[in-house]
C-alpha cells in the first residue's frame, strides 16, 4: 500500500517550493537590472564629439596655490577671475554646468569663498539686467542627494535663476552589481523625512537620511566644469567649491561657433532633468560666431570620446614624439597600456600626477596614482617619467594632456579625469581639444606653465617630487 504524505507536510513543501521561485524571481530581477543598468542607450549628445572650429580666441587658464619667498600663501585664480568676467560681460543669457558647488568644510578651517563669489556674480548680474536668463546645472552631491538644499541655491533659484539639479538614473551604472540592488528596491521610496546621519562632507552641514547614503553607492556624477555665455565659454577643471579654493586646476576660455557644441551637450543635461529643450535652442541661436578660418582648431568632447581621442592620440605618437600629461587620477587600464606602448616605441612621456594623500584634510593611502605610477615606471624600464605634486592642503586637481608635435601642439583639457567612471560613458564629463602651431600663444604658455611645474622654474613648487 503506498503511504500517505501527511498535508502539512505537503503545504511546507509548497510554501518552499515558492519561496525557492520568489527568491530565484527577484535574483534574477536583479541581475536582469544591473545588466540592463550598466549597457542601456545613453541620451542624446552624451559621449559627444563636436566638428573641430577654426576660432582666433583659445586662452590657457591656470590657478596654482603656493608660498611666496617670505613664507605667505600666494592664491592665483585665473579661472574664477575669468568666470566673473564673462558673467559680467554676458547680454543674453549664462549657462554654468559644475560638479561641486558648495561651501561646506569643517569649522576652524579657511578656504577661499568661491561658492559666495560665484553665486554673487550670477545674483548680482540678474539684479541688473533681470531679462537676462540664467541656468545653473549642478550634481545632487551639494544636497547630499536631496536631504537638503544649502542656502546659496534657495538664493539663486528667488533671484530668478534656474536652478536644474541633474537626473543622475538615467546615466548607466558604474556599479552595477550594487545599482542592480539600488533600482529593484531603493529608488521607489524617494528621499523624505528629516536626516538623522551626520553628513560625512561636514560636521556642520545637516544630517542626512538613509536613502541619500543609499544612493551615493551608485558612484556616477556629473562632473562636469563649464560656463558658456553668447560670447565666451569656459571648460575647465576647476569647481566653485570652497574647500577646492586651493587647488591646482587648468582650463580654456574659447569663442565662436564651439559655443553652440556646449550648448547642445548642456541642453541634453537640461532635459534629463525634465526641462524644455527650447530655451537652449534659443541660446543657441543667440552665439557670436565672428570667426570663419582662425589660428586655432578647437572641438568639444564629452564622456567616451574623451577617452576615444586619448588613446587615439597616444597611439599616434611617434618615436620622438613627446607627451605631457598632468593629471589628479590616472588610473583607466586602456590608457595606461597606451602609455606603456608609446613609451616602448621611444615617445617621452613625462606626468605630473598628485600625491593622492590629501583630500579636504582627510589623509588618503595613495590610491589610485601611486600604484599605477609604479607601473608606468616599472613596465615603461623607466623611460616613463613621473614627478608627484605634492603640497600640503593643495591638490593637483588638473586634468590635461598635451602632445607636442614638429609643426603643431594637441592639448587636451578639461573636466576629466584618466579613469574607468571619468571616460567610459558613467559620469558626465566635458573637455576641449586645442590644436596650434608651435609658435602660437596659447601653445606656448600650455608649454611654460608645465615646464614651470616639472622643472620647479620659478621655486614656486617645492613639493614635486621624482617618482
Amino acid at each position: 500500500m503506498k503511504r500517505q504524505i501527511p498535508k502539512i507536510f505537503q503545504r511546507d513543501s509548497l510554501r518552499q517550493n515558492w519561496m525557492l521561485v520568489a527568491l530565484l524571481g527577484t535574483i534574477s530581477a536583479v541581475v536582469m537590472t544591473a545588466i540592463y543598468g550598466s549597457n542601456k542607450p545613453l541620451p542624446a549628445n552624451v559621449s559627444y564629439e563636436g566638428r573641430q572650429h577654426r576660432i582666433d580666441h583659445v586662452r590657457f587658464l591656470e590657478d596654482h596655490t603656493y608660498a611666496s619667498p617670505a613664507g605667505s600663501k600666494i592664491v592665483e585664480q585665473e579661472i574664477f577671475d575669468t568666470v566673473k568676467q564673462d558673467i559680467e560681460e554676458a547680454e543674453q543669457f549664462i549657462v554654468m554646468d559644475v560638479f561641486y558647488f558648495n561651501s561646506e568644510h569643517d569649522e576652524g578651517e579657511e578656504f577661499p569663498p568661491l561658492t559666495r563669489r560665484v553665486s554673487e556674480a550670477l545674483i548680482n548680474k540678474k539684479e541688473e539686467e533681470p531679462d537676462i536668463e540664467i541656468v545653473v546645472l549642478t550634481d545632487p552631491v551639494n544636497t547630499f542627494y536631496g536631504a537638503y538644499t544649502p542656502e546659496h541655491f534657495q538664493q539663486l533659484e528667488e533671484s530668478g535663476i534656474e536652478v536644474i539639479f541633474t537626473e543622475l538614473s538615467v546615466l548607466r551604472d558604474s556599479n552595477p552589481i550594487y545599482s542592480g540592488f539600488y533600482r529593484t528596491f531603493v529608488q521607489w521610496f524617494g528621499n523624505h523625512g528629516r536626516g538623522w546621519l551626520p553628513n560625512f562632507f561636514t560636521s556642520d552641514a545637516p544630517d542626512v537620511t538613509l536613502h541619500s547614503y543609499l544612493e551615493i553607492l551608485n558612484f556616477k556624477a556629473n562632473h562636469r566644469k563649464t560656463l558658456v555665455t553668447e560670447k565666451a565659454g569656459i571648460v575647465t577643471s576647476a569647481n566653485p567649491h570652497d574647500a577646492s579654493g586651493y587647488h591646482a586646476n587648468t582650463g580654456f576660455e574659447v569663442r565662436g561657433a564651439v559655443l553652440k557644441d556646449l550648448l547642445a551637450t548642456e541642453k541634453e543635461v537640461a532635459e534629463m532633468a525634465g526641462r524644455s529643450r527650447e530655451k537652449f535652442d534659443s541660446f543657441i541661436s543667440q552665439v557670436e560666431v565672428p570667426e570663419k578660418n582662425g589660428k586655432y582648431g578647437v572641438q568639444l568632447l564629452t564622456e567616451r570620446k574623451i577617452k576615444e581621442r586619448v588613446l587615439k592620440e597616444i597611439s599616434q605618437l611617434p618615436r620622438d614624439g613627446k607627451l605631457r600629461m598632468g593629471m589628479f587620477y590616472l588610473a583607466d587600464r586602456d590608457v595606461i597600456e597606451a602609455l606603456i606602448e608609446a613609451a616602448g616605441r621611444g615617445a617621452d612621456i613625462n606626468i605630473i600626477m598628485d600625491i593622492n594623500e590629501e583630500a579636504f584634510g582627510n589623509e588618503k593611502i595613495g590610491i589610485p596614482n601611486q600604484p599605477a605610477a609604479h607601473e608606468l615606471v616599472e613596465r615603461s624600464n623607466g623611460h616613463i617619467n613621473i614627478r608627484w605634486y605634492h603640497a600640503e592642503g593643495v591638490q593637483y586637481h588638473a586634468k590635461m594632456m598635451m602632445m607636442e608635435k614638429e609643426q603643431e601642439t594637441v592639448v587636451i583639457g578639461g573636466s576629466a579625469n584618466m579613469t574607468r567612471r571619468n571616460l567610459d560613458n558613467y559620469n558626465l564629463e566635458t573637455d576641449v581639444v586645442v590644436t596650434g602651431s608651435n609658435d602660437s600663444e596659447t601653445v606656448k604658455n600650455v608649454r611654460s606653465y608645465y615646464q614651470r611645474l616639472w622643472n620647479n622654474s620659478d621655486g614656486t613648487h617645492p613639493g614635486l617630487q621624482q617618482a
